[in-house]
């Protein structure tokens, strides 16, 4: 694999969670004030006492503060929190921003996870409503009054970049590159599903490679998927990496699944591009390295400080414009699982080979068998084996939660060249990371016999020979107001080579700017090339420049490499950008790379400048990007911006043909709109969680019954939903009825009964006045009925072509 090799450390420390503290009336004078206000706004998951709830738009802070929206955290809390808290936010104006802080000077801990990009609110006991408990493996379930997925759903996403070359090896228009992904659904939620994606390349041998391409089913009660197609097992053990398959598998993980990500870790300390891309590793919130990469196999291992106790996060962004992180860094990860809940995987089929314009095996057959359960809410024990061919590992694990930390073991024995075992063990602990002051500790220790390696090298060559392994690690960070402390330590030894490094970090945010500076050491003992030893210090400076925009500048002493990037992270709606302006000086190169990117209704767009020149070799190129998606849903076909494996088809009635529907999530934001190409496509976002659309029409005529202002879809892995808005009962009638005698019929109850038999009746009620209204009506006749008998009163018409209000007049009732 190619090996990343700099020799730098902590740049920056950004908490689990950061919360300034103010008064809670603070959030009703407006935005916050410029020394504690969001850099960007994020649409976050956010749950609330670890369930999921829904997605709203957060602010967030580069030091990790957090701000909701008062009327979107109203919203959210209302049938959870006690009256009196949703009370005392409704006072706030809908547009106010409340803080963290503010909401912890009330008992509420806001915890925001920069690894997961999600956001958990606990209420304290006392605060919470009575809820149902339902024992389920997922923090949502479908619900009555949600939208029915389509029975039948097919989509595609195609993604094109074109490139042209102003300098360097072959100058001008090159070859076209994309990337096309399908989804298909049989039967709605709980059916079947299938997924294929394609590379596509102009003039190449294969103009077109499958790179996926796979059926399944899932069981939602069960969290179990069935699969069957091109396979990527979860590695099994934290000491072996799981490769590709062509075969069959069935799997339990209650995380989300994401079919065509591009990023994927491998173990500990290494990961796999699909795709080129621009990649930014961060060590303990620090970013050490931000690099084009083409598609490959990455190894970090050699890294000081990647590996152990260490936060090592790597943030990509493809040609396709997706944006993925991958955690890495810990020996041992354990989860503690529930008492009596499991995960397992198994899987089975032919070690994948690429190079053709179809999957295909490489001939060895590859066996993958998981399986964890949580004996108690404090102990977990799991057990995994991988075979290929007559090669087999077999691992056994187990985590156990403390009041003084998280105890986690994991132990591995395999018979390839040679019989070789490993073990690895870690210790965590963390105090309350809301309280003003948070420590950490986290240390590891891993060793592992000469000839201990991945099996699946096998298909690729000879079996390289690895030496005997020792790795420590310990890890202690100190959180106090804006002042982040990290001290790290590592030891070593790959066969008689032995390497001991050590650094200090301080990174502190004042006011706008965040400064950081970590010093690191490092001292290498090899009987071959004799000792060395190497200093390095790493200096950054981070500042807020406007919306969304922020500016970092970085310098490594000793790679003698500076960084300074300006970057503009837009959201997820339509009309949003986002961009970027990174340039790079080192030693023996620079490089500047420019990005901008657009969301419209029907595309996403992007542009793209790469310049750069390395001991007198100057390459020069420009890409753009178009991607666009199609949907089609029970026969009804939306073009759109692309989606991941979900979408719904928004119209609006022929009765309100002419004007304009806007989708838009909560918090605001644009998700689509219809236009002279037709339906809204809706872009779903997750799978097996509620996404709520709010429908918004143009000059809808007074009266005119639309239908709930907000629909709500639960979409399976991948689902396709059909909606109008409006429909051609639409008109509200407005009437006063009185009797023979011209007195007013008052309180009563009544109903609007279609003379043809269509439709349900419209009930109704007369007000003192004898005033009433009824609403959803198609043009025709109907029968006025009053209550308890039934009895008709009077006859009304809705003439064609009336929508909105229809004013009736006063009706005089038929003498009995």
């Amino acid at each position: 694999m190619p090996s990343l090799r700099f020799a730098s450390a902590v740049l920056l420390f950004l908490p689990v969670s950061a919360l300034a503290v103010e008064p809670f009336d603070q959030a009703a004078r407006g935005a916050p004030s410029a020394d504690a206000a969001p850099d960007f706004v994020l649409d976050l998951p956010v749950s609330v006492d670890g369930q999921y709830r829904r997605d709203l738009a957060v602010g967030v802070s580069m030091e990790g503060r957090v701000w909701f929206q008062s009327g979107a955290l109203r919203d959210l809390l209302a049938t959870l929190a006690q009256d009196g808290f949703v009370e005392e936010i409704a006072l706030l104006d809908d547009e106010s921003l409340v803080s963290a802080a503010a909401l912890l000077e009330r008992g509420l801990a806001v915890t925001y996870d920069p690894a997961s990009l999600s956001v958990d609110i606990e209420l304290p006991p006392a605060m919470r409503r009575t809820q149902r408990i339902a024992v389920r493996p997922f923090s949502d379930a479908p619900s009555d009054g949600q939208l029915e997925p389509a029975d039948i759903a097919v989509g595609f996403v195609l993604d094109l970049r074109p490139r042209y070359v102003h300098e360097g090896p072959n100058e001008g228009l090159a070859p076209l590159e994309g990337r096309l992904d399908a989804v298909a659904n049989l039967g709605g939620f709980g059916g079947w599903n299938l997924i294929a994606s394609a590379d596509l390349l102009e003039g190449a041998k294969h103009p077109a490679v499958v790179t996926d391409a796979a059926i399944f089913k899932d069981d939602f009660e069960r969290a179990v998927r069935f699969l069957a197609g091109t396979l990527r097992p979860v590695s099994p053990s934290r000491l072996q990496t799981s490769p590709d398959l062509v075969g069959v598998g069935v799997f339990r993980d209650y995380a989300a699944i994401q079919p065509f990500a591009n990023l994927r870790p491998n173990g500990a300390t290494s990961f796999t591009l699909e795709r080129e891309s621009l990649v930014t590793v961060e060590v303990n919130g620090g970013a050490v390295l931000t690099e084009r990469l083409p598609a490959g196999s990455y190894d970090l291992s050699d890294l000081p400080l990647i590996t152990g106790g260490n936060d090592v996060r790597v943030l990509i962004e493809d040609g396709l414009a997706r944006r993925e992180v991958a955690v890495l860094g810990a020996y041992v990860d354990v989860d503690l699982l529930a008492q009596g809940r499991s995960r397992f995987a198994l899987a089975a089929g032919g070690l994948r080979r690429r190079g053709g314009a179809f999957p295909e095996t490489s001939g060895e057959t590859v066996l993958v068998a998981q399986y964890d359960r949580g004996l108690t809410s404090q102990l977990t024990l799991g057990a995994a084996g991988l075979a290929v061919d007559e090669d087999w590992q077999v691992s056994a694990r187990a985590a156990l939660g403390t009041p003084i930390g998280v105890f986690a073991v994991e132990g591995a024995l395999q018979d390839r060249a040679a019989r070789a075992g490993a073990a690895q063990a870690r210790y965590s602990w963390q105090s309350n990371p809301t309280a003003p002051t948070s420590h950490r500790i986290d240390a590891q220790f891993g060793i592992a016999e000469a000839g201990f390696g991945p099996l699946a090298q096998l298909s690729f060559g000879p079996v390289r020979s690895e030496p005997r392994r020792v790795d420590a690690n310990l890890l202690y960070t100190l959180r106090s107001g804006a002042w982040n402390f990290t001290a790290a330590g590592q030891w070593s030894e790959r066969g008689k080579v032995e390497t001991a490094a050590a650094s200090l970090g301080v990174s502190v945010a004042l006011r706008e700017v965040t400064f950081g500076l970590t010093a690191r050491y490092e001292q290498v003992s090899d009987p071959v090339f004799g000792s060395s030893h190497e200093e390095a210090v790493l200096f950054s400076v981070s500042q807020r420049l406007g919306d969304r925009l922020r500016g970092r500048v970085t310098y490594d002493s000793d790679e003698r490499t500076t960084q300074a990037q300006i970057l503009r992270i837009g959201q997820q709606g339509v009309g949003e950008w986002s961009g970027r302006l990174l340039a790079t000086d080192d030693s023996v190169s620079e490089s500047v790379d420019a990005a901008v990117s657009l969301i419209t209704n029907r595309a996403e767009l992007g542009l793209e400048h790469r310049s750069s020149r390395r001991r007198g070799f100057v390459s020069s190129e420009t890409s753009g990007r178009v991607a666009v998606g199609v949907g089609i849903a029970d026969g009804r076909v939306a073009a759109g911006r692309p989606f991941g494996a979900g979408f719904a088809v928004i119209d609006l009635h022929e009765s309100l043909k002419g004007r304009e529907l806007t989708v838009v999530r909560p918090g605001g934001e644009v998700a689509a709109r219809t236009g002279r190409l037709g339906p809204a496509l809706h872009p779903l976002r997750v799978a097996y969680r509620t996404e709520t659309m709010m429908l918004e029409v143009e000059e809808l005529p007074v009266g005119y019954d639309m239908g709930p202002p907000e629909v709500e879809a639960f979409p399976g892995a991948v689902a396709g939903y059909v909606y109008t808005v409006g429909s051609g009962a639409s008109a509200t009638v407005m009437g006063t009825l009185v009797g023979a005698d011209g007195e007013p019929v008052a309180l009563a109850i009544g109903a609007l009964v279609a003379r043809d038999g269509s439709g349900d009746p419209a009930a109704f009620f007369t007000n003192r006045t004898g005033r009433f209204v009824a609403e959803g009506l198609r043009p025709g006749q109907y029968d006025v009925t009053l209550a308890p008998e039934g009895r008709v009163v009077a006859v009304i018409e809705v003439e064609e072509g009336e929508e909105g209000l229809v004013r009736l007049g006063e009706l005089r009732l038929a003498e009995e």
